[in-house]
C-alpha cells in the first residue's frame, strides 16, 4: 500500500491528479517527528514537496495546508512547512498571503536565512528590487554560502543590465553549492548574451545533469536553451535533438519560449 501510494504521489506531481496520502511511517524512520499526528503531517509534507519539485504548486499547497492542520509537529518541521507555504503563495501570485506568512516567519525566526530569502524573493517578484537586495543581503549575512540568495542577486544584476556582476553572483552561487542547477542555467544565459557559446553549452549541460527527472519543465527549458547554443555553434543536428528532447518533455515548449518565454524556471527557486 505504501509503495502504491508513493507511486501515486509521484504521478500526482506530474499530472495534478488526486492521490491518497502515504500511511504513517514505521517506527525508527529517520527525520520523522514522534507521534501519530506528526507522522501524518510529515508524510503530507513529503507529498507536498514532490508536487512542488514537479512544478504543481496548487497540489503542493493543498498537501502543505493539510499537514499544517495537524498538531504535535515540532518547531523545525513546522518552520520547513511554513517556508514552503510562503514560497508556494509567492509562486501562485498570492502575494498578500505570501507577505503575511513571511512577516510571521521573520518575526518568529529572525535568524532564519530562508525567511529573509523568501522576503527577498517576494519583493523581487513584485518589482521591489531595492528591498529585495536588502533582504537577500541580510540572508547572506546570516548564511554567507546561501546559493539561492547569490543566484537571485545575479538575476537582479542581470535585469539591471550588469552582466558582469550577474556572472560574479552566479559564480559565487556555484562555489557555494555546485549541485544548484539554476545557477548554471542562469550563467549560461549570460554567456549566450555575451557570445560565449562554448561556456554556455557547458553550463546548460551542467544544469541538465543536475535537474532531477521530476523537474520536467526546468529540464525542458534547459534543453530548449541548449538547442539555441548548438545552433549558434553551427551544430544543426545536436540542436534538432535537443529541441526534440524538450518537446518530448513539454510539448511545444521551444515554440512557446520563442514567442513569450516560460514564466517558470528562471532559477530563483531551489527545488529541494
Amino acid at each position: 500500500m505504501k509503495k502504491l501510494a508513493l507511486l501515486c504521489a509521484v504521478l500526482v506531481a506530474i499530472v495534478s491528479a488526486g492521490c491518497p496520502p502515504l500511511p504513517p511511517a514505521g517506527p525508527g524512520t529517520t527525520g520523522t517527528p514522534a507521534g501519530p499526528d506528526a507522522e501524518k503531517a510529515a508524510d503530507l509534507y513529503s507529498l507536498g514537496l514532490i508536487a512542488f519539485n514537479a512544478g504543481n504548486l496548487d497540489v503542493s499547497l493543498d498537501y502543505i495546508n493539510q499537514a499544517m492542520a495537524f498538531t504535535g509537529v515540532d518547531g523545525p518541521t513546522r518552520l520547513k512547512m511554513r517556508l514552503l507555504r510562503a514560497e508556494l503563495y509567492a509562486g501562485l501570485e498570492k502575494y498578500d498571503l505570501a507577505r503575511a506568512e513571511i512577516d510571521v516567519l521573520v518575526a518568529e525566526f529572525p535568524d532564519s536565512a530562508d525567511a529573509y530569502f523568501l522576503s527577498g524573493l517576494l519583493n523581487y517578484r513584485t518589482g521591489n528590487m531595492a528591498t529585495a537586495v536588502r533582504d537577500l543581503t541580510q540572508a547572506l549575512t546570516i548564511n554567507p554560502s546561501f546559493a539561492r540568495a547569490q543566484n537571485l542577486l545575479g538575476n537582479i544584476a542581470k535585469e539591471r543590465g550588469d552582466q558582469e556582476k550577474a556572472l560574479s553572483w552566479y559564480n559565487e552561487a556555484i562555489t557555494s553549492d555546485d549541485t544548484f542547477a539554476p545557477a548554471y542555467f542562469n550563467r549560461a544565459e549570460v554567456d549566450m548574451a555575451l557570445g560565449y557559446y562554448d561556456s554556455a553549452l557547458s553550463d546548460y549541460s551542467s544544469a541538465i545533469a543536475r535537474y532531477s527527472e521530476l523537474q520536467t519543465p526546468y529540464l525542458a527549458q534547459a534543453y530548449c536553451a541548449r538547442a539555441k547554443a548548438f545552433l549558434m555553434k553551427g551544430d544543426i543536428e545536436m540542436s534538432r535533438r535537443d529541441r526534440e528532447k524538450a518537446d518530448s518533455l513539454v510539448t511545444g515548449i521551444c515554440v512557446e519560449e520563442k514567442q513569450t518565454g516560460p514564466r517558470w524556471g528562471k532559477g530563483e527557486i531551489k527545488l529541494q
